[in-house]
C-alpha cells in the first residue's frame, strides 16, 4: 500500500469504522483522541496537538458570524504501525462545534479555498469527535471553497 491508497483508505472510511482507543493518563503523546481502523489496525487515526500553542484567534472574517468568534488550530494525524504518515491542520470554531479543513485564505479572510481532499479528511475527524456532527450545515453555510 502507497501513501495514496493509505489516505483514500482513510478519507473513504465511515466514522463507525473506527474504533476510539482511550489513553493512558500521563502519555507525552501531545495528541489527546487516538482512533484505529478496525479492518487494519495498523492505521491509526491521533487528533488534538494544538496549534499556536492552543491560543485562538478571531480575526477571520468568516468567523464572525458565529456566537464565539474565535477559532483554534489542532492537528490530526494518520499513521501506520505507529509512524506518522500524514499531518493536517483542522480549525476548531464556533466553540468547538466544529472541526473544519484549513486552507488558503482568500479576500482578506473573508473566504477559505480547501481541497476535496481536505474537506473529506476534515469530515471524517468532525465524525468521530463529535457526537451529533454538523459538520455538513456548516460547510454549506460559510465561505468554504472546495476546488
Amino acid at each position: 500500500m502507497n501513501l495514496d491508497d493509505l489516505m483514500q483508505t482513510v478519507r473513504a472510511s465511515d466514522p463507525s469504522d473506527w474504533a476510539r482507543v482511550e489513553r493512558a493518563p500521563g502519555l507525552s503523546d501531545p495528541f489527546t483522541n487516538e482512533f484505529v481502523l478496525r479492518s487494519d489496525p495498523t492505521i491509526t487515526l491521533n487528533f488534538g496537538a494544538s496549534h499556536n500553542d492552543g491560543k485562538g484567534w478571531d480575526h477571520e472574517e468568516w468567523s464572525q458570524s458565529f456566537l464565539d468568534k474565535k477559532i483554534y488550530g489542532a492537528y490530526a494525524e494518520v499513521r501506520l504501525s505507529g509512524t506518522p504518515v500524514f499531518s493536517e491542520l483542522l480549525i476548531a470554531a464556533d466553540g468547538f462545534r466544529v472541526y473544519l479543513p484549513s486552507g488558503k485564505t482568500l479576500d482578506g479572510g473573508k473566504r477559505i479555498e480547501v481541497t476535496p481532499e481536505a474537506a473529506e479528511f476534515a469530515r471524517l475527524v468532525d465524525h468521530l469527535l463529535q457526537a451529533h456532527s454538523e459538520f455538513d450545515s456548516y460547510m454549506d453555510r460559510l465561505p468554504i471553497e472546495i476546488g
